[in-house]
């Protein structure tokens, strides 16, 4: 399964049919915003953490972008909440933890 096809299978209430042509990574940070506008529905947020985890155990091409990409879209939309990130293997949410310690660290930011 590929992951436009995981997307339309786990998260049906996403629709990316007018970038569907785009790369997967083009279509991930759309999905990213997506989620960070749906932390308010506890659904949607369980059927982006799924789709994530199906990102991170499948390797997915570039899915080391991808994670920082959704990552650092949660945490600049305010969004970055810890009842989400329990829907996440652990090992994703360290991966998001590193992300935002690193783009901080880069980007001067003291939080």
């Amino acid at each position: 399964m590929n992951l436009k096809e995981k997307l339309l299978l786990t998260v049906p209430e996403f629709d990316f049919r007018e970038y569907q042509n785009e790369d997967d990574f083009i279509v991930v940070c759309f999905f990213a915003l997506f989620t960070a506008n749906n932390m308010h529905s506890a659904t949607i947020m369980e059927h982006c953490a799924n789709c994530i985890a199906f990102i991170y155990n499948n390797k997915y091409p570039d899915y080391d972008a991808m994670l920082d990409q959704i990552a650092l879209t949660l945490f600049d939309e305010d969004q970055f909440n810890e009842a989400f990130l329990d829907l996440l293997p652990a090992e994703v949410q360290q991966r998001f933890h590193n992300s935002i310690a690193m783009w901080r660290q880069g980007s001067g930011s003291v939080q």
